[in-house]
């Protein structure tokens, strides 16, 4: 159970947590969640793999998950989506997301 917590929380940005937990009675059990402080976004950087440039077009399909500046994992996932969505749209059938980096 608390390693899904700690997935849960992890998802959410809150890469920091910890839980302990202890037996309260025969089939109960007390967790105690210390969150830490959520990661937060700041800038995100998209690259053309061929040729390293910066391709601005994509950072608009991230303006919800920078806008609530907390990380958050289906925010991500949703943004992603977008644009394979919109290079798809735009003919690219080969388009992949191919790494993406933290960096705090």
């Amino acid at each position: 159970i608390s390693e899904q917590l700690l997935h849960e929380y992890y998802k959410k940005g809150y890469w920091e947590t910890a839980i302990s937990y202890a037996p309260t009675e025969k089939y109960d059990y007390a967790f105690t969640i210390q969150e830490g402080s959520p990661t937060l976004i700041k800038k995100i950087v998209c690259k053309n793999v061929e040729t390293g440039t910066q391709e601005k077009q994509c950072l608009r399909f991230f303006d919800e998950l920078l806008s609530k500046k907390t990380f958050n994992q289906d925010r991500l996932d949703a943004a992603f989506a977008k644009v394979k969505d919109y290079y798809f749209s735009q003919g690219f059938w080969n388009f992949e997301i191919v790494e993406t980096r933290f960096i705090k």
